[in-house]
């Protein structure tokens, strides 16, 4: 009977430990991708700005290198 605890305690400890590893690397994961957004957002948001003031953009061509992937 002992054993079983003991055995059954190591599991749940191991399973606890996947799952923290697990929930490291998606948060790690996720938070990439809304740094990624945020900066393609940031860029046309900028080429907006300079559209206003008069520059010329190929929205063609910006938006084929923003959202790349």
């Amino acid at each position: 009977m002992a054993e079983f605890i003991l055995l059954l305690i190591v599991g749940l400890a191991v399973l606890l430990l996947i799952l923290l590893v697990l929930r490291e690397f998606f948060c790690w994961y996720f938070k990439i991708n809304q740094l990624i957004k945020l900066e393609q957002l940031k860029t046309e948001t900028q080429l907006k700005i300079y559209e206003q003031n008069g520059g010329k953009v190929d929205w063609e061509k910006a938006n084929k290198s923003i959202h790349a992937s």
